[in-house]
C-alpha cells in the first residue's frame, strides 16, 4: 500500500479502505504499508491505523510501516510499537555490499573490488547500490565496464531525478538548508547545521527546518550528528547553479570556525570548500594556529588531508584559485601537508611553489606570502634538500625578513598603530640554524656547507653560521659529531677530515662566524693530534688558530691536551689551570667533564698526583649523578686512587669505600653496561692495590680507567661479584686505612654472601679485622662457613664441575682432610693474641649456634 504524495484524507480513506477488504476476504496476509508521513500531523489517520493494525492481529497477519523517520508517539502507540520491532535503516557496509554482488551473480574475484568501488561511490545507500548492481547484472558481470560502476544509468538517474523532485516540493526554508547541507561531506552536527542556516540570507526557524529534513535527507549518525543522503548530492548544482554552489561553498567554509574545536576532518572539509569556492580566506584565519600545531597534531591532520596534497602538481594543472594571495595560502598548508604524508611530493611541490612565485606580482603580498613559505621550507626537517638548496632558500628567507623588519613600523603607522619595541632578527635566523643544524650530520655535510656558503655574501653567511651559535651554541655538539661520524666509518680519511675543517675554519673567520671557528678549532688540532698522531703539527697548526679564537677556553684545553702530549706537561699544566676554570657554564657541558678528567690523568701520568686529585674531583662534582650515575661513580673511584697515590691513602680509602657503597644498590643492573665495565674496572684496581707486589709505576697505568665511557672487554662474560670488591677493601682498609669503617660496614655482607667462592676464602681478612679490635666472637663461625665452603668445592672438584661462580648450597658434607686446622689455628693465634694483651676475660667462650656443627 503505497502512500507517498497522499493527502491524509486520502492516506485515511486507503487505510480505511485495506481494513475493511481484509476482514471481506478474511484470511491472514502480510501487508506492507510504505511511506508513512510521519512528520505530518497524526491525528487525521491516528484511528484508521489502529483499526488497521487491530485487524491484521486478529487474522493473524503481519503489519510493516515504513516511514522517513521514527513514528510519533500517537501512531506508534496506534499500532502498540516497541523498540524491539522497530528498526533503523543503515547504509549498507562492505560485507553487505559484496553479499549483495554474489547474491546477484558476481564473479568472485570480482566482488572485493567492486564492493570497495560500491561503497565510496554509493556510501552504502541501499536504493543506490541496488540500482548500481541491477545496472551491473543488466549488462552482464563479466561485460561489465567502470562506466557501469561509476557513470549514470537509467535506474541511478530515475532515483535521482525523484530525490530532486522531492526535494523541490519541501518548504521554502526546509530546502534552503537542505541545498546548503547538501555540499557538506562527512558527518554534521546540528549546532553547525544551525550556523549554516544562519549564513547571509538566513533560514527562518532553522530548528524546525532540521527537522523537517532529518531522516529522509539527513540520515542519523550513532554520535548523534548527520551525514547528508546520497541522494541530495548534486541536487544543488542541478537546482541553483555553478555559481551560487560555488559561492555557498566559500560560505559553508566560514562556519567551520565557529566551532570551539577542529577535527582534522574538519579541516579537510574546510580545505574543500576552500578549493571549491576558489578563495583560501577562511584558512589564512587558521593558518596561524594550524602552523603552530604539534606534530601529533599533524600527523592526524595528513591523515585526513592528504588527498590535497597532489592538486595542481602538472604543468597543465589549474587551481581554482583567482587572487594570488589565496593560490599561496593554499599552496603552504599543501606543503605542510605533505611534508608530514610524503617528504618527495612535498620536494615537487616546493618546485612548483618557486615556479608561481616567480609568476607572482612583485608586491609586498607576494612577498609575505613567500617568507611565509619558506618559514616552512626551513622549519620542517623531515624534507631533505640538498645543502646549495637550502642555503639559497635561507639567504632569501633573511632578505625578505629584512624588508619586512624595514616596512613593518610604516604599515603599523599606517593601520594608526605602533610597535611596543623593535622587532629582532635573532628569531629569523634562529629558524634558519634550525634547519641547518639537522642537516649537519657528517664531514661531508660541512663540505657541502663551506661550498653553498662561499657563493652568497660574508654577512648573509656570518648570520647563518652564527644562528647556530646564539643563544645556545650549538656548534661544538655538531662538530663533534662530524668526528664521531668519521670515527665510526670504516674507513676513515682523517686528512681529509682534517682538510675540510680548516677550509670550514678560514671560512668562518673571513666572514666572522666566530662560534664556529671556536668550535672547531679544538677539535681540529686534536684530530691532528690524536688521530694523525703529530703533536708538533697540531701545536704549529694551533698558532694559527690562535690568532682567530685567542684564549678561547674550549680552544686552551685541547691545547694543553697537544702540549703535554708533545712532552712538555709543565707548559700544558699552566695552560689548563688558566683555562679550566673559565670554561662557559661548565655545569651543562659534558665537554668540561671530559677536559677536567684529561687533565686530571695527564697529570697522573706525569706524577702530579695533587694535581690529578683536584682535576677529578671538579670533574666529578659537575656530572649530574642522576643523568650519568656510572660515569660520576667512576671519576670518584679515578679521585680516590689518585689520593691513594698521593700518599693521602686514609682519605683515599675511605673514598674506595664510598664508592663500593653506592655499587651495592645498582647490582641489579650488573650485567649491562654501562655497570658491567664499571665494576670489572673497580675490582681490579682494588685488586691492584691489595696485591702487596704492584709497584707504583705498575699502578700508575690504572689512573683514569674508571671514567672511561668505552666498553672494558675480556674473556669473561660476568663482572667480578661486590664480594670480592669488598674482600679487597677490608684488606686495604686494614693496610692503609684511618679507621675501620668501611670493613664493619662491609662485613656483615661478606658473612652472607651465597658464592661459594667467597664463604671459602673471606675468613682470612675476616680474621684480620677480628685481630686489629681483638673481638673474636664470630671467628668460628667465620671459620665453620670457609669450612662447609671448602668441602663442597673439593667435591665439585672431583666431579669436574666447579665453577667459582656457584652458590653454596647448603648440604652437609665431610670436610676435606685437615681443613679443620684452618679454624683450629685462628683459635690458637686468637688464645695468644689475647694473652698477649692480657684481655683472656674477652675469649668468646658462652655456647654458640655453631656448636652442633663442631
Amino acid at each position: 500500500m503505497p502512500l507517498r504524495d497522499l493527502s491524509a484524507a486520502e492516506v485515511r480513506s486507503k487505510l480505511n479502505l485495506a481494513v475493511k477488504g481484509l476482514r471481506s476476504e478474511g484470511r491472514a496476509r502480510n501487508l506492507v504499508v510504505d511511506d508513512l508521513d510521519a512528520l505530518a500531523d497524526p491525528r487525521p489517520i491516528e484511528a484508521s491505523l489502529a483499526s488497521l493494525w487491530r485487524c491484521q492481529r486478529e487474522l493473524g497477519g503481519h503489519l510493516v510501516l515504513s516511514s522517513d523517520r521514527p513514528l510519533p508517539a500517537r501512531l506508534a502507540q496506534a499500532v502498540e510499537l516497541d523498540s524491539a520491532r522497530e528498526v533503523q535503516m543503515q547504509p549498507l557496509d562492505r560485507l553487505e555490499i559484496e553479499g549483495f554482488l554474489r547474491q546477484s551473480g558476481c564473479p568472485s574475484e570480482r566482488v572485493t573490488t567492486w564492493g570497495e568501488i560500491l561503497e565510496l561511490s554509493t556510501l552504502g545507500h541501499p536504493q543506490l547500490v541496488n540500482a548500481r548492481i541491477a545496472a551491473l547484472e543488466k549488462v552482464g558481470f563479466i561485460e561489465a565496464r567502470a562506466e557501469d560502476l561509476l557513470g549514470n544509468t537509467p535506474d541511478v538517474d530515475r532515483i535521482r531525478f525523484e530525490a530532486r523532485r522531492l526535494i523541490a516540493e519541501l518548504p521554502t526554508g526546509p530546502r534552503e538548508l537542505l541545498y546548503r547541507a547538501s555540499l557538506l561531506s562527512g558527518r554534521v552536527t546540528r549546532q553547525h547545521l544551525m550556523s549554516i542556516a544562519r549564513i547571509a540570507d538566513a533560514v527562518s526557524e532553522p530548528g524546525d527546518a532540521i527537522d523537517v529534513i532529518a531522516g529522509p535527507w539527513l540520515e542519523a549518525t550513532e554520535d548523534e550528528a548527520f551525514r547528508v543522503s546520497p541522494l541530495a548530492r548534486g541536487a544543488a548544482e542541478e537546482a541553483r547553479g555553478l555559481v551560487w554552489v560555488k559561492s555557498m561553498h566559500g560560505q559553508v567554509a566560514w562556519t567551520y570556525l565557529l566551532q570551539r574545536t577542529l577535527t582534522p576532518w574538519d579541516i579537510s572539509a574546510i580545505l574543500m570548500h576552500c578549493y571549491i569556492s576558489g578563495s583560501s580566506a577562511p584558512l589564512a584565519h587558521l593558518m596561524q594556529s594550524l602552523l603552530s600545531a604539534n606534530d601529533e597534531v599533524w600527523t592526524a591532520i595528513s591523515e585526513a588531508c592528504g588527498f590535497y596534497t597532489s592538486l595542481g602538481l602538472r604543468t597543465e594543472d589549474v587551481l581554482p584559485f583567482e587572487r594570488t594571495h589565496d593560490l599561496y595560502i593554499f599552496r603552504i598548508l599543501q606543503y605542510r601537508i605533505a611534508s608530514e604524508k610524503d617528504p618527495e611530493l612535498a620536494m615537487r611541490l616546493a618546485s612548483k611553489v618557486d615556479e608561481e612565485f616567480e609568476n607572482a606580482p612583485d608586491d609586498r603580498a607576494s612577498h609575505f606570502f613567500r617568507f611565509l613559505f619558506l618559514s616552512q621550507f626551513l622549519a620542517l626537517t623531515k624534507v631533505h634538500y640538498s645543502m646549495p638548496v637550502v642555503i639559497s632558500r635561507a639567504e632569501e628567507f633573511r632578505r625578505l625578513a629584512a624588508e619586512m623588519e624595514k616596512e613593518f613600523p610604516d604599515k603599523m603607522a599606517e593601520a594608526g598603530g605602533a610597535l611596543e619595541a623593535e622587532i629582532s632578527r635573532s628569531g629569523y635566523a634562529q629558524l634558519v640554524g634550525f634547519r641547518l643544524i639537522g642537516d649537519i650530520r657528517d664531514v661531508g655535510d660541512i663540505q657541502r656547507l663551506v661550498q653553498a656558503l662561499e657563493i652568497i655574501p660574508q654577512e648573509s653567511a656570518r648570520e647563518m653560521l652564527e644562528s647556530i651559535g646564539n643563544p645556545e651554541n650549538i656548534w661544538p655538539y655538531l662538530i663533534e659529531q662530524t668526528w664521531l661520524s668519521e670515527d665510526n666509518n670504516t674507513q676513515t680519511d682523517w686528512p681529509g677530515y682534517c682538510e675540510t675543517l680548516l677550509h670550514a675554519f678560514e671560512l668562518s673567520a673571513r666572514c666572522g662566524a666566530h662560534s664556529m671557528a671556536c668550535a672547531i678549532a679544538p677539535v681540529l688540532i686534536r684530530t691532528i693530534n690524536e688521530n694523525l698522531g703529530d703533536a708538533n703539527k697540531a701545536i704549529e697548526t694551533s698558532i694559527d688558530l690562535a690568532k682567530i679564537v685567542g684564549d678561547e677556553p674550549i680552544f686552551q684545553c685541547a691545547l694543553a691536551k697537544v702540549t703535554c702530549d708533545s712532552g712538555d706537561f709543565p707548559t700544558a699544566l699552566a695552560i689548563w689551570k688558566d683555562a679550566l676554570p673559565r670554561w662557559p657554564n661548565p655545569s651543562q657541558d659534558i665537554g668540561a667533564v671530559f677536559s677536567y678528567r684529561i687533565a686530571g690523568i695527564s697529570s697522573a701520568q706525569n706524577d702530579s698526583w695533587s694535581e690529578a686529585v683536584d682535576f677529578l674531583d671538579v670533574a666529578r662534582d659537575l656530572v649530574d649523578k642522576g643523568d650519568r650515575p656510572e660515569f660520576a661513580l667512576g671519576l670518584s673511584m679515578d679521585a680516590a686512587f689518585c689520593r691513594f697515590m698521593s700518599g693521602d691513602r686514609p682519605a683515599a680509602v675511605t673514598g674506595f669505600g664510598e664508592v663500593v657503597s653506592s655499587l651495592r644498590p645498582m647490582q641489579s643492573k650488573l650485567c649491562t653496561e654501562p655497570l658491567l665495565s664499571l665494576q670489572r674496572r673497580i675490582g681490579g684496581i682494588l685488586t691492584a692495590i691489595s696485591d702487596r707486589n704492584r709497584t707504583d709505576t705498575e699502578l700508575k697505568k690504572l689512573a683514569g680507567i674508571c671514567s672511561n665511557p668505552d666498553p672494558f672487554i675480556t674473556d669473561a662474560s660476568i663482572s667480578p661479584p661486590l664480594d670480592l670488591l669488598r674482600i679487597n677493601l677490608i684488606d686495604i682498609e686494614l693496610d692503609h686505612g684511618g679507621s675501620l669503617r668501611c670493613s664493619f660496614r662491609e662485613a656483615p655482607h661478606l658473612r652472607s654472601s651465597p658464592f661459594t667462592a667467597f664463604r671459602s676464602t673471606s675468613a682470612g681478612p675476616l680474621f684480620r679485622l677480628a685481630q686489629r679490635t681483638r673481638d673474636f666472637t664470630k671467628i668460628v663461625a667465620d671459620g665453620l662457613r670457609q669450612l662447609d665452603a671448602l668441602a663442597m668445592a673439593s667435591e665439585q672438584l672431583a666431579n669436574g664441575s666447579h665453577d667459582v661462580m656457584d652458590h653454596y648450597d647448603g648440604r652437609y658434607r665431610l670436610w676435606p682432610v685437615g681443613a679443620e686446622e684452618l679454624l683450629i689455628g685462628n683459635i690458637i693465634v686468637a688464645l695468644f693474641d689475647l694473652a698477649a694483651a692480657g684481655e683472656l676475660d674477652r675469649l668468646p667462650l658462652t655456647c654458640s649456634p655453631e656448636k652442633s656443627a663442631v
